[in-house]
């Protein structure tokens, strides 16, 4: 593993930069970041599935908010915690559960410092859920062994699990008052100030292996370690994706209709195909101090990341999308964040296409304006037409 890595930081800084828009580039070793410590803590096997990123650190920082515990988020009045959620949001499968996980399992999720996810729906999904924090180990521990939890272990790390791999038993379900965390609590590992959540002994053991580095991290996925790179620090919150995702997922939360893509498939304005690409990243990134809502696409050859420049920007000033989840009202993504400014990272036989704006808060609360929150709410609704290649696979 430390061979490949070393290659890898081998070959980028042998990389040529050409940039387009802005001074973004991928020169030199790979940064030591929040989100590289987070790609290092995640198995090189879940290259392919969506990724959440998010560093409740950073955000708080950010909103000046001194959150560290259930106790501190309570004492907040109702403005101050609308801030909380600014940038990042815990995640919708812990969001409604928050009390209940603290009340029975003294698993307080206000001490997050660092949050990654692999969410997608089926019992059978690969799924996770990795927390930082300081959470109190030998509390939760003992009281996952009261709410009947078995404990084994892997390579001398203790973990607990409760129902077979893969399965809920909904049998019993009423007294399990941990089961509406669903998959994710099926198996539990607390490893150092790591909290380890899944729902199959193969996925949490992968993942106890990538944390003593025994195996294989996203680190060693060029499109991740790339775009990592060119990312660069402050990243807040952000969305790793593949393109075949956000055409299976498109619109499957709150569906649109398909005439809302007539205005980007024909006329003098619609919308030219993007370039086969890999990985993009969807996010918010403060940098010196200036809130950024960015994307970042990498590319298998070194061309596409400048044929794409111009198509990308032109898209994303062009783009509306169902603010309300009515179908009916569209609200243009410029009213959250100004127009996209792209940079182009050409490397020796890949590119990186950079693109970020500059986010727009509002004075007064106004439901057309997401701010810092636009990446999550467009991520989670699946609002995603313009990081599709060719919109016309929106239409088989």
């Amino acid at each position: 593993m430390k061979l490949t890595f070393l290659l890898l930081i081998l070959l980028a800084s042998l990389a040529t930069t050409t940039t387009c828009g802005g001074s973004d580039t991928a020169e030199g070793p790979l940064p030591d970041t929040r989100l590289t410590n987070a790609l290092s803590r995640v198995p090189l096997n879940f290259s392919d599935k969506p990724l959440e990123f998010h560093d409740y650190a950073a955000s708080l920082a950010h909103e000046g908010l001194n959150v560290e515990r259930w106790e501190d988020y309570l004492s907040l009045d109702t403005s101050e915690r609308d801030r909380f959620y600014e940038g990042v949001a815990i995640h919708p499968e812990l969001r409604y559960i928050t009390r209940n996980l603290y009340d029975v399992l003294a698993l307080d999720i206000f001490a997050a410092r660092l949050g990654i996810w692999s969410w997608t729906p089926g019992l059978d999904s690969q799924t996770f859920v990795l927390l930082q924090g300081n959470f109190g180990v030998a509390n939760i521990t003992k009281n996952l062994l009261t709410l009947e939890y078995k404990k084994d272990d892997h390579n001398g790390i203790p973990y607990y699990w409760l129902d077979e791999d893969f399965t809920q038993d909904v049998q019993h379900a009423p007294s399990r008052p941990l089961r509406s965390f669903g998959l994710f609590a099926n198996r539990t590992v607390l490893l150092d100030d790591w909290l380890i959540g899944a729902p199959a002994t193969d996925i949490s053991n992968n993942l106890i292996d990538v944390q003593q580095q025994k195996d294989l991290s996203l680190l060693e996925s060029e499109p991740h370690f790339q775009i990592a790179k060119a990312i660069g620090d402050g990243l807040i919150g952000g969305a790793f994706v593949t393109p075949s995702w956000v055409i299976d997922t498109w619109n499957t939360v709150n569906r649109s209709p398909e005439s809302w893509l007539d205005k980007y498939l024909e006329g003098s304005d619609q919308w030219v195909p993007l370039s086969p690409y890999t990985l993009v990243l969807l996010g918010y990134r403060v940098s010196d101090g200036t809130e950024e809502t960015v994307i970042a696409f990498y590319y298998p050859d070194p061309k596409s990341a400048k044929d794409d420049a111009s198509k990308l920007e032109s898209r994303w000033d062009s783009f509306y999308y169902d603010a309300q989840g009515s179908g009916e009202v569209e609200t243009a993504v410029t009213k959250s964040c100004g127009s996209l400014v792209t940079a182009t990272i050409e490397l020796e036989d890949s590119s990186v296409l950079l693109g970020k704006c500059k986010v727009i808060r509002s004075i007064k609360r106004d439901l057309e304006i997401e701010g810092p929150t636009l990446w999550s709410w467009l991520y989670e609704t699946r609002k995603l037409e313009f990081l599709v290649p060719d919109l016309r696979e929106l239409r088989k």
